[in-house]
């Protein structure tokens, strides 16, 4: 198991007692596990935005890999940075406003979790959120009632 905010493992610790991380095993320096710090795949993610968007980021931009760091701290990891690219394109591309949104400052903010937990738009119009989440979740097996 990875960490998933190594800062966050320090509070309330006595550092000195460890030697690697109570967490996910990895060793501790005086900055906490640095399991993090070594693994954000900072290029593989500008270039997946990249080539979805058919943009030319470069993952180098101290802005850039610091919004990636931030949410990579906070957890999340490469494939939510894919699924988070995918839905805000599917979402924006082709919409004059949205469209300029399109970028790591935007994908990355602090509304990352938001973007990757929001429902799917395309396909979606016109349907209830029970016929959404029914599709999302398969038919429910023999007429068994649900709370939405």
């Amino acid at each position: 198991m990875a960490c998933s905010g190594w800062k966050k493992h320090l509070d309330g610790l006595e550092f000195d007692n460890f030697k690697y991380c109570p967490y996910c095993g990895n060793k501790l320096d005086k900055e906490g596990c640095t399991y993090n710090r070594s693994t954000i795949p900072y290029d593989e993610i500008v270039s997946y935005l990249n080539e979805r968007l058919g943009t030319r980021y470069r993952s180098s931009t101290a802005k850039t890999r610091k919004m990636i760091k931030a949410r990579w701290n906070e957890g999340f990891r490469l494939q939510d940075f894919k699924d988070v690219i995918d839905k805000k394109a599917v979402e924006w591309i082709g919409n004059k406003e949205m469209e300029k949104y399109l970028r790591p400052v935007t994908l990355f903010s602090t509304k990352f979790e938001s973007y990757l937990n929001q429902i799917s738009v395309s396909g979606n119009r016109g349907k209830g959120k029970a016929q959404r989440l029914q599709e999302l979740y398969g038919e429910l097996e023999d007429g068994e009632e649900t709370d939405f």
